[in-house]
């Protein structure tokens, strides 16, 4: 009371209504598109989408920011919703290409799951996984996954059974499985679902987005929904380095925020990472399907530009001096500041 009552004084706007909604009330808003419709009229391009709050606790009264990508540039509107079920006109001078609700998540609200991108944190905290190694690997290949699986087994705490491709006729549905090889029967599977992020495994290279990496010396990472759940994933990796194996169990368990790693050298040293683009948000409507992957962010300045207290050049050396082989004989180095040289 004594924050809203010196924020009442500095603005003289009565702020109770704000405070009851987002302080002491509980629950948080959930937004559902149920109808959206769009046409041309005298010139003008015209959307009407009609917004649904879902959560079964009152209505909130929230601004809600929406965004279009046409083909002159991005347009920014927000509406002040406090239905229900509201419908909001929006009239354009270019024809529309892609509508996002809350493009940059500013409300706070629920999140459906299809609005989140794999990460491989959801992994990591999964208790009941399953590895599957290749049956097909040559022979010392198949010791480096092995040694890797019974490494992560013995380091993990939570439930791991390590099984073989030939065990199984499909993904299993009800564990986190982790598809060990580009020689592992499944890895075909998931090269089919890699397609709808611009990404797949050749015969040679691994492809994210626009980067392509060789497979040979190199380590991948990347996780997946399941195919019929987007409240599960599932984890591929492969790499042919089986010094590597030590820093991999070291390291990955600090990229949970990202969807997909790739690694290279005995340390290993991270060479890309990255996120899976969202493709199946209920609060994105694509007019146009061929500009699907068109990003609706407009590009602001930053309000304040400051001069570094470090050069760069300065604060790199000592980063890569904390996490030298010298500083880990002290016990000095971690895995953060490991990650932080990479």
């Amino acid at each position: 009371d004594d924050i809203r009552k010196s924020m009442e004084e500095a603005s003289g706007i009565d702020l109770s209504s704000f405070f009851n909604q987002w302080v002491n009330r509980t629950g948080a808003p959930e937004l559902a598109i149920t109808n959206i419709k769009n046409d041309v009229y005298a010139g003008k391009y015209r959307i009407a989408i009609t917004l649904e709050q879902k959560q079964e606790e009152d209505v909130f009264n929230v601004d809600i920011p929406i965004n279009i990508a046409t083909e002159d540039g991005v347009e920014s509107f927000a509406f002040s919703m406090d239905k229900r079920e509201q419908q909001f006109q929006i009239s354009l001078n270019s024809k529309p290409l892609k509508l996002v609700i809350d493009p940059q998540y500013d409300i706070f609200r629920i999140l459906d799951p299809s609005e989140v991108p794999p990460a491989l944190s959801k992994i990591w905290g999964s208790d009941d996984n399953i590895i599957i190694l290749p049956s097909d690997a040559n022979k010392e290949q198949l010791a480096i996954y092995e040694k890797f699986a019974k490494q992560w087994q013995d380091t993990d705490n939570d439930n791991f059974l390590i099984k073989y491709d030939k065990d199984f006729q499909e993904i299993p549905k009800d564990q986190t499985v982790w598809i060990i090889g580009f020689e592992n029967k499944f890895a075909k599977e998931l090269n089919q679902q890699l397609g709808d992020y611009n990404s797949s495994l050749s015969n040679d290279s691994v492809k994210f987005g626009a980067k392509e990496l060789p497979k040979k010396g190199n380590g991948f990472i990347f996780t997946l929904f399941k195919t019929d759940d987007v409240n599960n994933q599932n984890i591929f990796i492969s790499f042919d380095n089986e010094a590597s194996i030590a820093g991999l169990i070291r390291k990955l368990p600090h990229y949970g925020k990202y969807s997909y790693l790739a690694f290279n050298g005995d340390e290993p040293t991270n060479i890309a990472k990255g996120m899976w683009p969202v493709l199946n948000s209920p609060l994105v409507k694509v007019f146009d399907k061929d500009v699907q992957n068109i990003s609706v962010i407009e590009n602001r300045e930053a309000l304040a530009t400051l001069k570094p207290v470090f050069s760069e050049k300065r604060m790199m050396n000592d980063i890569k001096f904390l996490a030298s082989e010298e500083m880990k004989g002290r016990g000095l180095g971690t895995p953060e500041i490991d990650q932080a040289a990479d």
